[in-house]
């Protein structure tokens, strides 16, 4: 029964098209081509080093923040401790961390967070 309940909520998403408009303020640069192929390009930068992750670290950082899952269902699916995968998650953003600041252009030097990474 519940199970029916969560299925007639849900909702059809396209990402593309729901995250690029909704809850955006209009700007200035909205439609600047510049400015959407940069955020084209920095997006395929991530998904580049998400792939380049070693398996246990990509599997934990995709359930946890492309597809939202919480700790515990993380743990269930991977089927390790729930600290396995804190752990992980961890580990996983301090190598994307260092791989993205790796590609900018002087990117060795000073410490930003982008989106949780």
């Amino acid at each position: 029964m519940r199970q029916n309940r969560q299925l007639a909520d849900q909702v059809e998403f396209d990402e593309l098209r729901d995250s690029e408009s909704a809850g955006a303020p209009a700007s200035a640069d909205a439609g600047d081509p510049a400015r959407l192929w940069e955020q084209r390009a920095q997006g395929e930068r991530v998904n580049a080093a998400i792939d380049a992750l070693p398996p246990v670290y990509r599997e934990v950082i995709v359930l946890r923040e492309l597809e939202e899952m919480r700790y515990e269902d993380i743990a269930r699916i991977a089927g390790v401790p729930l600290g396995t995968v804190m752990s992980r998650l961890s580990r996983a953003r301090a190598l994307l961390r260092d791989s993205l600041r790796a590609e900018r252009p002087g990117g060795s030097g000073e410490r930003t967070h982008h989106a949780g990474f």
